[in-house]
């Protein structure tokens, strides 16, 4: 029974962490909508956009994002709207309204009959969403109620912010000042080239199979990474979590290395140090996260299978 109890409190725990879509915080002129996930700890908004209907290849790579061709942008067969209408009404002006009225439930535009196809973004950053709200007309009703909450929202999130600033502030002590500035100034010394002989050298520490697939892999610097973490390695050491991520910089540190006799380490003999190579990586939640040599050539190794088998 006790067991039972336990499972229960876990799965209600695992329940209240999962990301629950709520109601969008509202939407702009263009029909798009913003959400914002309670439980997503990155603090994002997410934006939901119509495709803007139009040629792919007459735009330019950067400003073709969001275009795509009516049959790019359908999905499933098209609905029989025409039939709103009188054969000898449909060529006249009032005619032709009223179909791109009906047809505006798919897309914002009305040239769709069918199921539209949508693209999600999202603000990562408290500049990014101060930029969306100042561009936001406060004279539109519908734009100005969006405008309020993605206020509140930013309220929001700074007081949060602020909230875990100023318990961190508590708990550092003054003597641990010069430590914390010197590895605040320790992020920004990561090279973006330069790891060829590093790497290569880790790879040598994987199975025959695994150096096959990065043989024509000769830095890490740009590569995609698929990261595997078990969070309950006691009680479920098979469940896993997988996260993607990308290779964005490297560099030498200075780490303390183990010398088997923990239990008698003293002040007058300090564990011996070498400079070992670690990856910065930028993940696709939001964040970067550091990694150890042999982290990052097998979660290289294991994003290339995962796109192998899953392709797209």
């Amino acid at each position: 029974r006790k067991r039972v109890n336990e499972a229960q409190k876990d799965l209600v725990a695992k329940r209240n962490k999962c990301f629950t879509r709520t109601e969008p915080l509202g939407r702009d002129r263009y029909q798009s909508s913003f959400v914002h996930f309670d439980y997503d700890k990155s603090s994002r908004v997410w934006a939901e956009r119509d495709f803007i209907l139009g040629n792919e290849e007459s735009a330019p790579s950067k400003e073709g994002v969001l275009l795509k061709n009516t049959q790019s942008a359908s999905i499933g067969a098209q609905d029989k709207c025409d039939d709103f209408v009188s054969l000898d009404d449909r060529k006249q002006p009032y005619g032709k309204y009223f179909l791109s009225f009906a047809r505006q439930e798919y897309h914002h535009t009305g040239e769709l009959s069918t199921l539209a196809r949508h693209h999600w973004s999202c603000y990562t950053t408290d500049r990014s969403l101060r930029v969306l709200v100042k561009n936001l007309d406060g004279k539109c009703a519908k734009e100005n109620a969006l405008k309020e909450a993605l206020k509140e929202t930013l309220e929001t999130l700074a007081l949060s912010a602020a909230g875990g600033d100023a318990i961190h502030s508590h708990v550092v002590s003054a003597e641990n000042a010069v430590p914390d500035a010197a590895a605040t100034i320790g992020k920004t010394d990561f090279r973006s080239s330069g790891d060829e002989e590093v790497f290569c050298q880790e790879k040598e520490s994987l199975s025959k199979d695994d150096t096959d697939l990065l043989k024509d892999v000769s830095s890490a610097i740009g590569r995609r990474i698929r990261l595997r973490r078990i969070p309950d390695p006691d009680r479920a050491p098979d469940v896993a979590e997988y996260s993607m991520a990308t290779i964005t910089g490297w560099k030498m540190e200075n780490v303390p290395q183990s010398n088997g006799s923990e239990g008698e380490a003293s002040e007058e003999a300090p564990a011996p140090q070498a400079d070992l190579p670690i990856w910065r990586l930028g993940l696709d939640d939001g964040g970067e996260l550091h990694v150890s040599a042999i982290e990052a050539v097998e979660g290289i190794v294991r994003a290339i299978q995962w796109s192998t088998e899953y392709p797209g």
